[in-house]
């Protein structure tokens, strides 16, 4: 792998432990009474996936990396994607 590869690779990994992060607290929040429940419209979802998102291609496998709204995960490109439960 050339090292920009890698480079770009590394920053879509710290875009996605940063997002993982970000969902994480919202649920200890939610779940603490620390913060008020806020529903996110579709729309925002579907916009702070494509900031967080990334799409890797290597080789044969292709990792998409977005934003998982509790069923399933909203990718870079706007599409939902499956997760499995024992994933989720």
């Amino acid at each position: 792998m050339e090292d920009q590869q890698k480079l770009s690779s590394i920053k879509q990994l710290i875009q996605s432990a940063e997002a993982s992060l970000h969902s994480a607290k919202q649920m200890i929040d939610e779940l603490t009474g620390d913060a008020p429940i806020v529903a996110e419209s579709s729309t925002s979802l579907h916009e702070s996936a494509r900031e967080l998102g990334s799409m890797v291609n290597d080789g044969s496998n292709r990792i998409i990396n977005g934003l998982f709204e509790g069923q399933h995960m909203i990718g870079l490109d706007g599409k939902q994607y499956s997760v499995p439960a024992n994933y989720a």
